[in-house]
C-alpha cells in the first residue's frame, strides 16, 4: 500500500476516522437519538453518574436520581467505568449530542484498538503486519454485529466488550512468545472487559479455553506460569467490582435477570443465514444475525484459500479461525442441544445468540490474514470501502426508520431527562426475604414501587411528583395523612437492601424489599428522609 510508516499511519487513521464518521452520519443528521432496545437502560445508568457529578461525587449514587428514584442498585452489578465519557460529555454539550459523540469516539477508538493489536502480532513477514491489521480494523468493526450493539440494542457494556476483545486475544498469543512481556495485555484487557461487561469475561473465556487446548503442543512451564500470574491479576483487580455485588447479595435476596430456555432463545439457523445474506436488521431476537459482510468475507475467503492455498501462508491458522467463527455460528443456533445445558452455570449468558460476536471475530481474522497477503489495488480498496459502506448507511437507516420509532430530539431535552431518569425493570431489585420470581407477585410490586406507592399505617397513597425529592445516596419524600403523637408505619416506594437508614441513623425495616420505617409526629405531615 504505502511505504512510509508515519505515511502508512495517517492513511489508516484517516480511513477509520472517515469510516466511523460515515457510520454515524444519519445518526448525527436525525439531531437526537433513536432508543434501542437497551438504550434508556444505559441512558438512565449515565444519568446518575451525571447527577453525581454535578452534585460534586465522584461516585455515583444507588439508583436514587434515575430509575424512577426507587433506589435501584443497577450500578453494582454493571460496572460504570465505561460509561464515565457519556457522562462527561453530556455535561459538556447537548445530552443527546454528548451521547451520539461518545459513541462515535468509542467506534473509532474500536478500529485503532483492533489495528494496532493485530499489528503486533508475528506474521513471519513484517511487511504482512499493517495490512493484515488494518483489514482486520475494517472487517470486524464494520460488521453488522458490532454496529448493532451500538444501534438497535443499544448495548453499551457489550460494545465496548467487544472493541476491547483484540486486546485479549493479542496478551493470548504473546503467552507463546518468550521475547515479548505483551502477555500482560491478557489480563488488562479480561479486567478492562469486566469493567465493561462482566459476562463478556465468560463468553470471552470460552474462545481462549478453544485456542488454548488447539495450542496444546506449544504448552510450557513458562506459558503455565504467565498464565497463572495471569489469573491473580486479573483476579486481584476485579475486586472491587466483585465484593459489593457479592456482599448486596448476602444481605438481601435480589432479584437476578431471568434466563429464558436457552433452546428457545437460539437461533433459527436457515433464519440466521437468510437474515445475514439479507443484511436485515433484527425486528426481534430471533432475527439477530452477522450480516451480509461477514457472510460475504467468509464466502470469497473459503474460495481464495482453494484457489491460492499454496501461494498463501498462515493457511493452518486461517483454517482453525474459520472453523472457530462456523462453530460458535452454530452454536448460536438450535442446531446445538442447548435443552441439555438450560440447569447449567452456562444459562448466565440468558441469549446463545451473543456467540456471535466471537464468530464475529473468528471470521474477520481469518478473512484479514487472507487478504493482508494479497496485493490489491488502491482502486480495488477504495471500491470495497464504498460498497461497506454502503451496507452500514442501509443498516443504520433502517435503525433509524423502524416503526415505532422512540426518537428524542437535541431541541426537546425535557422530554429527554424524564426518559433518562424514568426506566423501570425488574432485574436488580431488593426481595428481602422472599423470592419474587411469581410473574403475578413481580407485576403488583413493580408497580406499586414504580407508580410511587407509599403504605401509611396500612392506607395505600400515590405520591406526586412534587412529593419526591431524589439526593446523592438518599430520597426525601413529603409525607402527609400521619397520626399526630403515636407511631406511624410507613412502606416507602424504595429498595432496602439492607443499607437504607433513616435520617437519624436508624436502620430501616426490610418488608419484602421495600424500605419500613416507623416515626412519631407531632403533626398530619413530615419530611422523612433515607439514606442509602
Amino acid at each position: 500500500m504505502i511505504n512510509n510508516k508515519y505515511l502508512k499511519n495517517i492513511y489508516y487513521l484517516t480511513i477509520f476516522l472517515i469510516n466511523s464518521l460515515l457510520i454515524f452520519c444519519l445518526i448525527f443528521k436525525s439531531h437526537g437519538i433513536t432508543l434501542g432496545w437497551d438504550t434508556q437502560f444505559h441512558i438512565n445508568r449515565i444519568e446518575e453518574i451525571v447527577k453525581s457529578l454535578e452534585n460534586g461525587h465522584l461516585l455515583p449514587s444507588h439508583g436514587t436520581y434515575a430509575f424512577s428514584h426507587i433506589g435501584l442498585a443497577v450500578n453494582y452489578f454493571y460496572p460504570y467505568l465505561f460509561l464515565y465519557p457519556f457522562a462527561i460529555l453530556e455535561i459538556l454539550f447537548n445530552p443527546l449530542f454528548g451521547y451520539n459523540v461518545t459513541l462515535l469516539l468509542m467506534t473509532f477508538i474500536g478500529f485503532i484498538i483492533s489495528y494496532l493489536t493485530i499489528k503486533k502480532l508475528n506474521f513471519g513477514d513484517e511487511q504482512y503486519s499493517d495490512p493484515i491489521a488494518f483489514w482486520f480494523s475494517i472487517l470486524y468493526n464494520n460488521s453488522s454485529y458490532i454496529i448493532f450493539q451500538s444501534t438497535l440494542r443499544g448495548d453499551i457494556g457489550e460494545f465496548i466488550a467487544l472493541i476491547l476483545l483484540p486486546i485479549v486475544f493479542l496478551g493470548f498469543q504473546m503467552l507463546y512468545d518468550k521475547n515479548t512481556n505483551l502477555w500482560v495485555l491478557l489480563p488488562v484487557g479480561l479486567v478492562l472487559v469486566a469493567y465493561s461487561h462482566l459476562l463478556s469475561v465468560f463468553i470471552f473465556s470460552s474462545l481462549l479455553l478453544l485456542l488454548f487446548c488447539i495450542k496444546y503442543k506449544y504448552l510450557s512451564v513458562n506459558i503455565l506460569k504467565r498464565l497463572i500470574i495471569s489469573i491473580i491479576i486479573f483476579l486481584v483487580l476485579v475486586t472491587p467490582i466483585i465484593i459489593p455485588m457479592i456482599l448486596l447479595t448476602r444481605s438481601t435476596k435480589v432479584l437476578m435477570p431471568m434466563s429464558g430456555i436457552l433452546q428457545d432463545e437460539a437461533l433459527n439457523p436457515l433464519e440466521l443465514l437468510t437474515n445475514s445474506i439479507k443484511n436485515s436488521i433484527a425486528v426481534s431476537m430471533q432475527s439477530i444475525n452477522i450480516g451480509t459482510l461477514t457472510i460475504v468475507v467468509s464466502v470469497v475467503s473459503i474460495i481464495i484459500l482453494i484457489i491460492k492455498q499454496k501461494k498463501i501462508a498462515h493457511t493452518n491458522e486461517i483454517k482453525i479461525f474459520f472453523i472457530l467463527g462456523l462453530t460458535y455460528t452454530v452454536l448460536s443456533t438450535r442446531l446445538f442441544p442447548w435443552f441439555l445445558l438450560n440447569n447449567s452455570p452456562i444459562r448466565i449468558i440468558q441469549f446463545p445468540w451473543r456467540l456471535l460476536g466471537i464468530a464475529t471475530f473468528c471470521f474477520a481474522y481469518a478473512g484479514a490474514l487472507e487478504f493482508g497477503q494479497l496485493y490489491i489495488s488502491k482502486r480495488l480498496i477504495l471500491g470495497i470501502l464504498v460498497c461497506i459502506n454502503a451496507l452500514n448507511l442501509s443498516y443504520v437507516h433502517a435503525y433509524l426508520t423502524l416503526q415505532p420509532p422512540r426518537f428524542y430530539s437535541y431541541y426537546n431535552l425535557s422530554e429527554f431527562h424524564k426518559m433518562a431518569t424514568s426506566a423501570e425493570y425488574y432485574d436488580y431489585m431488593s426481595a428481602g426475604k422472599k423470592n419474587y420470581y411469581n410473574e403475578n407477585d413481580l407485576l403488583k410490586r413493580k408497580l406499586s414501587m414504580y407508580q410511587n406507592y407509599v403504605n401509611i399505617n396500612g392506607k395505600r397513597v400515590k405520591l406526586s411528583s412534587d412529593q419526591i425529592h431524589p439526593g446523592y445516596k438518599k430520597m426525601t419524600y413529603n409525607i402527609e395523612g400521619l397520626r399526630p403523637g403515636e407511631l406511624n408505619q410507613i412502606v416507602l416506594p424504595l429498595n432496602n437492601y439492607g443499607l437504607n437508614k433513616s435520617k437519624q441513623g436508624r436502620v430501616a425495616e426490610n418488608l419484602e424489599g421495600n424500605t419500613v420505617i416507623w416515626i412519631r409526629a407531632s403533626k398530619t405531615y413530615k419530611n422523612v428522609t433515607i439514606t442509602n
